[in-house]
């Protein structure tokens, strides 16, 4: 018999199925490109850069950035955020995150703590997964000289006021960073309009590229360092050269094909509309919501506002631990979920999720009401025995 057909809400995570458009643009460039971006003067070599400068046109016009050539292409969401973070914080410096950040954030601020170069404060979250702007204003210090912004809690999809983070870091002489995994392609991103210094974004889940690629939107006033040497297709006798954008900060060949595949996406959402995305995501959250708030084994966390959020929902079910519950949705009812605490611990904590974490429910634009129909079913069959 064919295998029944899965139910994928682990779009927080990445999202899934892609569109036929990106997987195409990944297939057509492997098959046609030969040669690496900005390292030949030949043809395969030339046609690479274009497309690749073409996605950072694309990318700088989506977000609001009128630097482009500072928009560098990195890995992932998380060497973005790497980078933002060794490549400007510096003996003496302090840095402000908050609860619901992710360990892509925390865990280089306390890499550097360890080692006796900065210090930095997190800022608690309420319950609901909201940090207080007034909190962050608490936490500045004289030497703050980041302050780091989740955009939206991946554990609990609760959207932060980052405008007043923004002006409060402003204020303070302080640049301001966004962590924009979870709001890319979700939200309206303007980085000029928000006054966004630092911009970080991954290529896998919002804007539907595929994994292995993301970018960090460094505005002209800042000063940033690479955090990683090596080729850069230019001023190849100098063992020191001088710092160029972005050359300096893409080593290597990286990931050309994804980041064209990722254009495609950004394609996709763009000629939708994110408005579209967010309120179908929210429709269906909305949904979810309507069918578990009425069971008493069944607890919900973070706003109950569906417009306070993205299309992120994490519950706990009284007698089941979280591993055992996504186990049981995965292996019985064929449903694609994430347990645990998502790598964000302080968020886990501020929410007081139990031992063991929170089963966590993401939503994307393939996510239709049978389907959230089905999940509500399996979480009452598992709740109820």
């Amino acid at each position: 018999m064919p295998e029944a057909k899965r139910i994928y809400l682990d779009h927080a995570a990445t999202s899934w199925p892609k569109p036929p458009e990106v997987l195409q643009a990944w297939a057509d460039y492997h098959n046609r490109i030969a040669g690496s971006p900005g390292r030949g003067s030949h043809r395969g070599s030339l046609d690479a850069t274009k497309q690749v400068d073409r996605v950072r046109g694309d990318l700088s016009e989506f977000f609001g950035f009128r630097d482009r050539d500072r928009l560098l292409f990195m890995p992932s969401c998380t060497h973005a955020m790497n980078l933002a973070i060794h490549g400007i914080l510096k003996k003496g410096d302090h840095a402000v995150a908050t609860a619901i950040d992710h360990n892509a954030t925390l865990r280089p601020l306390a890499a550097l703590r360890a080692r006796g170069i900065i210090d930095f404060t997190i800022v608690e979250a309420r319950e609901d997964g909201t940090v207080e702007p007034d909190a962050i204003r608490r936490a500045i210090r004289k030497n703050t000289k980041v302050i780091y912004m989740n955009h939206a809690s991946n554990l609990l999809g609760t959207i932060q006021n980052v405008g007043a983070w923004i002006q409060i870091a402003h204020e303070a002489g302080a640049i301001a960073c966004v962590d924009a995994a979870q709001t890319a392609g979700h939200l309206p991103i303007d980085m000029h309009r928000m006054g966004i210094d630092i911009l970080a974004v991954p290529s896998h889940k919002g804007l539907l590229g595929p994994s292995g690629a993301g970018a960090l939107l460094v505005s002209k006033n800042i000063h940033i360092e690479p955090g990683v040497y090596g080729g850069t297709g230019h001023d190849s006798e100098n063992l020191t050269p001088n710092v160029e954008f972005p050359g300096s900060f893409e080593m290597g060949t990286g990931n050309p094909g994804g980041i064209v595949a990722w254009g495609a996406g950004l394609g996709v959402v763009a000629d939708a509309g994110v408005d579209t995305f967010i309120k179908h995501d929210r429709e269906m959250i909305g949904l979810l919501i309507d069918k578990l708030i009425n069971s008493p084994r069944v607890h919900l966390y973070g706003p109950r506002d569906i417009s306070a959020r993205v299309g992120v929902l994490a519950i706990s079910i009284d007698g089941v631990e979280a591993h055992e519950a996504g186990a049981i949705l995965d292996a019985s009812f064929g449903i694609s979920v994430r347990a645990g605490i998502a790598c964000a611990p302080y968020a886990a904590k501020a929410c007081r999720a139990p031992e063991g974490g929170l089963i966590r429910i993401s939503v994307g634009r393939t996510t239709t009401a049978d389907e959230i129909e089905t999940t509500a079913g399996a979480i009452h069959q598992i709740a109820g025995s």
